[in-house]
């Protein structure tokens, strides 16, 4: 650890920029990030050096890259990076595409993350069971944004078993007991079914008895919050990635901690936190809600 670099401050948010806060901290002291960080063109904060309002995506992009620079000095080797992020429409073509198109920002985040050294494991959904109605008549309503998973190395801490869901009751009853395949039915005398029976003996092997893949599409609610932040993502986010990216005792950060939905998680399954953001105001609100679940 250099003079200039310090211990992770434990289950807290500090107010602060996230690259110049993230810059005092030690090499390996993370050992996950959960983030959302601001999305482009959505909200000023009014702080110097906010990310969001810059005039170009492609300037929203490369604060973002800068960021996981240090993301990545900080996270241990087999630490992850969950981002949530969503999309916009262009106003002018000064803003990276014509007006009136997606301007790609997930997109393009995501490939100068992979062309940065990070591994883009998913380019996961969220999508909102409720999402905000929208007036316009000539495309459809946005329903989803992007929950990108980046890890430094091949292999990584990753704990499926911890997020699994249960199977479908009509997949249950597709792999119940008593068909066997053709190859079975030879070497244990049991009747063979046909094609169908195959393909269901091949699904009871492949059943974990835990449950199955929450797999990359993720329909969760969004949450209307008693506080004036209209950004926060659903708590399920983030309790998700903690799980599975983490095990007790494990330290969480969230550089754009916002309300510190992250740490409510992080705290609620044992591990330690550190939170991170630009705007005092959501910094007392995050110590409130931080405070609750620590007692």
């Amino acid at each position: 650890m250099s003079a200039d670099q310090q211990p992770v401050e434990r289950n807290q948010i500090v107010v602060g920029d996230a690259l110049t806060r993230l810059s005092a901290l030690a090499d390996g002291s993370i050992d996950c990030v959960v983030t959302s960080p601001p999305y482009f063109r959505l909200r000023d904060y009014g702080a110097d050096g906010q990310i969001g309002i810059e005039p170009h995506v492609d300037d929203w992009v490369n604060h973002l890259v800068m960021l996981s620079d240090e993301i990545h000095r900080v996270l241990v080797s087999t630490g992850t990076f969950w981002l949530n992020v969503g999309d916009t429409y262009s106003g002018h073509s000064s803003q990276g595409a014509a007006r009136k198109s997606l301007l790609m920002a997930p997109e393009r985040l995501a490939l100068r993350l992979q062309d940065n050294g990070w591994i883009i494991r998913n380019m996961g959904v969220w999508h909102k069971r409720n999402g905000t109605p929208e007036s316009v008549t000539d495309r459809l309503a946005r329903r989803h944004e992007t929950l990108i998973l980046a890890t430094r190395r091949p292999r990584y801490y990753f704990d499926l078993d911890a997020i699994r869901e249960p199977h479908a009751e009509s997949t249950l009853r597709r792999a119940r007991a008593g068909r066997a395949g053709p190859g079975r039915s030879s070497r244990e005398g049991l009747p063979y079914e046909g094609i169908a029976a195959s393909q269901t003996l091949r699904l009871e092997q492949a059943m974990h008895p835990l449950g199955k893949n929450p797999g990359d599409v993720w329909t969760l609610s969004t949450r209307p919050s008693t506080e004036d932040h209209y950004a926060m993502f659903p708590p399920e986010i983030p309790d998700r990635c903690v799980r599975a990216s983490t095990r007790p005792g494990d330290v969480v950060l969230d550089p754009f901690a916002g309300r510190s939905t992250t740490g409510v998680a992080a705290l609620g399954h044992g591990r330690q936190y550190l939170g991170i953001d630009i705007n005092p105001i959501d910094h007392d609100a995050a110590a409130r809600r931080l405070q609750e679940v620590s007692q």
